[in-house]
């Protein structure tokens, strides 16, 4: 067990230290208002996890500003909902679809659906998401479309290995990081045996990685009875990491790695 979880800490360490302070960077960002996930709700309760239902009855999880939907039919990621900075001039909804993936934007933030709450596993709001696509460019095209530019308007850097690349987006208190091969036609079979590369189980495109910020890590031990990796050094000064062990909870879509809360900006 501690192979995956070394190699996770390993590489995100070495992602996150290309990153900017998200705090330093004083130009409007897009929003990640809703990720819409196949996982069941028992699946994320027994992760820790308030579950609330929407008014429309539908299963919810508030991360922060947040809303992780989950529709419990086992598909893995099938939506993204971003609304846009005031004054973009791509404030007008848009929709469009890659990997079978909606991603929508919206002209301003929605109104929320779910009153804040407090997680047992005392997570207090997502810091960065890692979404695997196996048409990079593609996604990165259709974010762009949908008026989400990755980070400076650069295109995806690659990444060490020479076979896959990394698309960087600096969202409002949130990074993603979308990643995938430079050659498209790459079976996804064939990608090394990493948190951060798909295996193609729900598609062309798949949310691989999270990384919530978590208030307190004894507390987090505590609600996940053994099923927490141990906490290493993160690559953020004076916090730990924790990765939820591969295959403790079924039905949870990506890999969760638990990061302690602390002073200063994330990245």
């Amino acid at each position: 067990m501690s192979g995956p979880r070394q190699r996770f800490d390993a590489v995100t360490a070495h992602v996150l230290r290309s990153g900017l302070s998200v705090d330093a960077r004083a130009a409007p960002a897009p929003c990640l208002e809703e990720i819409v996930l196949g996982d069941s709700a028992q699946a994320w309760s027994a992760a820790g996890f308030h579950t609330q239902t929407s008014h429309a009855g539908v299963n919810q999880v508030r991360l922060g500003g947040l809303i992780v939907t989950l529709t419990g039919v086992g598909n893995g990621l099938s939506g993204l909902l971003f609304s846009l900075a005031q004054g973009s001039s791509s404030a007008s909804s848009k929709e469009t679809s890659v990997g079978g993936v909606t991603v929508r934007s919206v002209g301003s933030r929605r109104r929320d659906t779910v009153a804040t709450v407090e997680h047992p596993n005392g997570v207090q709001f997502l810091g960065e998401l890692v979404i695997y696509a196996q048409d990079l460019d593609g996604i990165v095209e259709a974010f762009a479309n949908a008026g989400v530019a990755t980070h400076g308007g650069a295109a995806p850097k690659a990444m060490k290995g020479g076979t896959h690349a990394c698309a960087t987006y600096y969202l409002r208190g949130l990074r993603m990081l979308v990643v995938g091969p430079l050659d498209p036609t790459h079976p996804a079979s064939e990608n090394p045996p990493l948190w951060m590369f798909g295996r193609g189980v729900h598609g062309a495109v798949e949310l691989t990685g999270w990384l919530p910020v978590c208030r307190d890590m004894g507390l987090l031990e505590a609600s996940l009875d053994g099923r927490l990796g141990p906490q290493r050094k993160a690559a953020q000064r004076g916090r730990t990491v924790a990765t939820l062990r591969s295959g403790a909870i079924q039905g949870l879509t990506g890999t969760f790695a638990f990061l302690s809360d602390g002073d200063g900006p994330l990245f």
